[in-house]
């Protein structure tokens, strides 16, 4: 889709209104505020809740605990050993609607300007929307995370060394009976900012060049260190994830008579009021719920910075 602003600025009001149009501008603005956008798999389903299998031991735990046997030497007449583990944990989650309703009156339509007024309650939606959906996976995150400890100092402090510490969550995360290592965070933009002026008080190519002319995140000792501005992550604390194993899943539901737009993420229903003043009403929703399934691949620390 062409640049958005300039599309609902050249549109008619009544013309923006209609839902197909409504629904690709409102799905653009919000996937531009999504801050784990295409980190973790989205599985659309039409269920109310979902049942999820959680892997909480590990295979070396299981090994050393005897649940798990360590595969016997195989004789010319003997058999395999057969493989037992300890048992899955089942957990239960819920799909939750949430969105918001904008209405319109047929006389307000009539006026060119209100176009600015619509073009603004679409970004505010978009943003509120997204916001939530960012602090829904924020919250998952920080409730099935695994603590890596903290670092040596406060990085505001004199004596910091945040790019050491990045290395000892690094070490940290690799768990035995794992492949989980930590390879993204996510950090307070205070946090943030800090780390870039250490790194550039000690190495002026990073000055020069801090991304290595490849990407657009910082990656120090193997980790893509992500700037986030939402209020839910507290200065001081950490999320992070193995990008290359999920640990969440996120279910999501589109219901085909609300929405035109494949791999949307949001519900849209636009109708006229039968009475006066004869108000456009839409009406946009998403419906969502997410299952931490590896929360050995998640990690959090409320004060670890």
């Amino acid at each position: 889709m062409a640049d958005v602003p300039n599309i609902i600025a050249t549109l008619d009001p009544r013309q923006i209104l209609q839902p197909g149009i409504l629904e690709g501008i409102m799905n653009k603005k919000l996937e531009q505020n999504l801050d784990f956008k295409d980190l973790f798999p989205v599985v659309k389903t039409d269920a109310l809740s979902f049942a999820y299998f959680k892997d909480l031991t590990t295979a070396g735990a299981d090994i050393a605990s005897g649940a798990q046997a360590t595969p016997s030497a195989l004789m010319e007449l003997g058999q395999l050993d057969e493989i037992e583990t300890s048992s899955i944990s089942v957990a239960y989650g819920g799909m939750e609607r949430f969105g918001y309703q904008m209405r319109f009156s047929k006389r307000q339509l009539r006026e060119a300007a209100i176009i600015d007024e619509i073009s603004r309650a679409v970004d505010r939606a978009a943003f509120g929307i997204a916001k939530k959906m960012n602090d829904d996976i924020i919250s998952a995150i920080a409730a099935n995370g695994q603590s890596l400890g903290n670092g040596a100092a406060d990085w505001a402090a004199a004596g910091a060394t945040p790019v050491e510490d990045l290395l000892t969550f690094k070490n940290a995360s690799m768990v035995e009976g794992y492949p989980y290592e930590l390879t993204d965070m996510f950090i307070h933009q205070n946090n943030y900012f800090e780390l870039m002026k250490y790194i550039q008080g000690i190495d002026i190519n990073w000055v020069q060049s801090p991304f290595g002319g490849v990407g657009e995140l910082p990656v120090i000792n193997g980790v893509k260190v992500h700037n986030m501005r939402s209020t839910q992550v507290v200065e001081d604390s950490y999320l992070g994830m193995d990008a290359r194993f999920p640990g969440l899943t996120i279910y999501e539901f589109v219901d085909s008579d609300k929405s035109q737009i494949e791999n949307g993420h949001v519900n849209m229903n636009v109708f006229e009021e039968e009475r006066y003043p004869y108000n456009t009403v839409v009406e946009m929703f998403v419906e969502r719920g997410i299952a931490a399934k590896l929360p050995y691949a998640l990690y959090y620390d409320a004060d670890g910075l």
